[in-house]
């Protein structure tokens, strides 16, 4: 019970804003921490759909929703999966050697590729969250969705090929174990299929999206730097939960067209 303690309270001390208290950082202090990765998603689901039922009570209209949705997950994480997402869109655009790219993807600077795609990333968020009609499905599904993008990152960032044999990320990784990666994928798997059985349509979109979001995540964009690392880890956590948002409006919107 100690070590799940530590494991929780170490997970959102490292992925949240939220006060924690402090634990003891010893040689097994890594152990587990990823496998209480998705709990982080429930305090930011939590946050969202709070806000969206004050929005509604409210009767609060216009963008604010839309932005109020957009902001929160940024506040509850402090900004932490945002900021490997930016070093990402800047490696993206380095056509040159492996080892450069690793360097620009390791650089703490912020180029002028980052800045476009934060831009970018924050106003389509904003357009689809305000795009949106929130209901109990298309909410459950999104709410989930954030469990879904982070157990599919921290069982990617265990079983994927590491860039570097350093770092907090494969510090990470060697504290999950053989089990705690099947009970990451077992994990996402579950909150998957809620989605699809809770979220109607929506979910069945969602869950699809966050599947093709993992696929390229292995296939195409790790293999790039020769292996996950914590900004990539970052990248996809942001996209992926934006490819989730993009799939409920598209099947939202495509059966109003239909």
């Amino acid at each position: 019970m100690k070590g799940i303690y530590h494991a929780v309270t170490a997970a959102f001390s490292l992925f949240s804003a939220l006060p924690m208290p402090q634990r003891p950082w010893g040689k097994d202090w890594a152990r587990g921490v990823l496998c209480a990765f998705p709990l982080v998603g429930g305090a930011v689901a939590a946050a969202v759909a709070l806000w969206l039922w004050l929005c509604a009570r409210l009767e609060l209209g216009g963008l604010l929703p839309a932005a109020g949705a957009t902001l929160l997950p940024i506040l509850v994480t402090g900004g932490i999966h945002l900021d490997g997402f930016c070093d990402t869109c800047d490696a993206l655009k380095c056509n040159r050697d492996l080892s450069y790219r690793q360097a620009v993807l390791a650089d703490p600077h912020a180029g002028a590729f980052a800045i476009i795609g934060l831009g970018c990333y924050l106003l389509l968020t904003v357009a689809l969250w305000s795009a949106l009609e929130v209901d109990g499905e298309s909410l459950t599904a999104l709410a989930l969705g954030y469990g879904v993008s982070r157990a599919l990152s921290a069982r990617a960032a265990a079983a994927f090929p590491p860039a570097r044999g350093e770092g907090l990320l494969f510090s990470l990784a060697a504290g999950c174990g053989r089990r705690g990666r099947a009970g990451l994928g077992l994990t996402a798997l579950a909150l998957m299929a809620g989605q699809a059985a809770l979220g109607g349509p929506a979910g069945l979109s969602c869950a699809a999206a966050a599947a093709g979001c993992y696929a390229y995540y292995k296939y195409r964009l790790s293999p790039r730097f020769g292996g996950v690392s914590g900004d990539l880890a970052g990248w996809f956590l942001s996209v992926c939960e934006c490819a989730m948002l993009a799939a409920a409006v598209l099947v939202q919107k495509g059966g109003e067209w239909l």
